[in-house]
């Protein structure tokens, strides 16, 4: 493959031209030094474009101002729902039991509550993960769903903890002050389904599509441990760690899922800065100039209404619009 003229275009061997499909196949963008982008030909992807995303990024100022203000949101949602349902089955006399009697036997570990405290990280890998405003708002659309489902239940299984209450008080160290916070920030009643498993299953079903296999079995072991942590520290039984994961794969698949979707197609379909519109004017406007001995193999030239060549416009042969027999 030899270049044609300065603007970048090149002549492509006979064998890739048989369809507007394959020469779109075998096109790509390559930067100028300018700033402005030209297509080329190759045979062979180069490793970046194996390569996935990164998981983890820094996300820009937009995004940064949007998962603040999901948060703020989504916290006032959880304290009104989640200390209303507490409060509410307080002042009831009914209880429903959601234990098995050989949960009773099940050993208190105090140091799972490091394992059980774990959420609060999923919670600030958002903005760098997502990466995305659309996607921020999606996963905050999809915990206060959570939230609210959860609540329901609350409100029909209105259950108490079976667990004995351990000796807190008395184990020194920050182990202790951590389960101390723990136990304060979960209320009493609130145990069918365990909102705490739902809302880390929600998170990680969120983050896992982005990782490679490796990191999306670690990031399910990860909810697997956050399951157990409820039981081991005497939180939840077991059925609330089931019902709670049950839960948080379901608003990932029903909820969170088509709306990440919806959005991500409404970025691509948005036109960028630098792409032209109908009716533009100006500079916007361009006009084909076919040079001597233009041909499929020889494209012709894209230029703009001052004659200038334009640069950043397509290669006319990575167009799937083009037709050749």
């Amino acid at each position: 493959m030899t270049a044609a003229t300065d603007t970048g275009f090149y002549e492509y061997p006979d064998r890739f031209a048989a369809s507007s499909a394959s020469q779109a196949k075998f096109c790509r963008t390559a930067p100028r030094r300018d700033g402005t982008e030209r297509m080329r030909p190759f045979l062979i992807p180069s490793p970046s474009e194996h390569v996935k995303e990164r998981f983890c990024g820094w996300p820009d100022a937009r995004t940064w101002r949007t998962s603040i203000w999901v948060a703020l949101a989504g916290a006032v949602w959880f304290v009104l729902l989640y200390g209303g349902a507490d409060y509410v089955t307080s002042r009831r006399s009914l209880r429903v039991p959601v234990h098995f009697e050989a949960e009773l036997r099940i050993p208190f570990i105090a140091s799972a509550v490091w394992i059980y405290m774990s959420i609060y990280a999923l919670f600030l890998m958002c903005p760098f993960v997502l990466r995305s405003s659309r996607r921020v708002i999606a996963l905050g659309a999809t915990l206060a769903a959570v939230t609210s489902a959860a609540t329901i239940g609350f409100l029909l299984i209105p259950a108490e903890l079976a667990f004995p209450s351990p000796a807190r008080a008395s184990e020194p160290g920050a182990t202790a002050k951590a389960y101390l916070f723990a136990d304060w920030l979960n209320l009493r009643y609130n145990l069918l389904p365990s909102l705490h498993v739902a809302l880390s299953v929600t998170c990680i079903g969120a983050y896992a599509p982005r990782a490679r296999p490796a990191g999306r079995f670690w990031l399910w072991s990860w909810a697997l441990a956050v399951a157990v942590s409820t039981v081991l520290t005497h939180f939840h039984h077991i059925l609330d760690a089931v019902s709670g994961f049950v839960l948080g794969l379901t608003a990932v698949r029903v909820v969170y899922h088509p709306v990440a979707r919806v959005s991500d197609d409404r970025d691509s379909a948005s036109p960028q800065p630098d792409q032209p519109r109908d009716g533009g004017s100006g500079a916007d406007q361009q006009t084909t100039v076919a040079g001597p001995g233009s041909s499929p193999l020889h494209p012709v030239e894209q230029r703009d209404v001052a004659g200038r060549p334009n640069l950043s416009a397509p290669h006319p042969r990575c167009s799937l619009g083009h037709d050749e027999a």
